[in-house]
């Protein structure tokens, strides 16, 4: 399937971030990276919040935590109140957080702002909120 708008590119960037994760399909890996950087860098939506989640998302998957951290903190204030999206939005800006070594931050967001439990019983979490206590 081809994305031919930049909301398909975003629902394709999704849909193969998910194939990648089931999969393990490195190939849908590298097409998410793509879409989603392409998505965010559009002079359309870069100065977006779905374009910056985009590029956060992009950052998140090239390991590169600081400027994946830049997308998100831009973006923080604008998704506080929104129930379906903070939860994903603070696991995400937990583990970035903890991931270049903030982990005082990287504990608030884990455990003041994450409260699926689904979330909280992840290996995931329960490992990066270990590792942002102990260091």
């Amino acid at each position: 399937m081809e994305s031919d708008s930049p909301e398909s590119h975003l629902v394709l960037g999704i849909l193969n971030t998910e194939l990648a994760k089931t999969k393990a399909d490195t190939n849908a890996l590298a097409k998410a990276k793509h879409l989603f950087q392409s998505f965010g860098q559009s002079s359309t939506e870069c100065d977006t919040i779905p374009g910056r989640q985009c590029m956060a998302s992009y950052f998140y998957m090239m390991e590169q935590w600081d400027d994946c951290n830049c997308y998100l903190d831009s973006i923080k204030d604008y998704l506080q109140d929104d129930d379906v999206q903070n939860h994903v939005f603070f696991w995400n800006l937990g583990i970035s957080l903890a991931a270049c070594g903030k982990f005082k931050g990287a504990l608030s967001a884990l455990l003041n702002d994450v409260s699926r439990d689904s979330f909280k019983t992840d290996l995931s979490f329960v490992l990066w909120l270990a590792k942002s206590y102990i260091i």
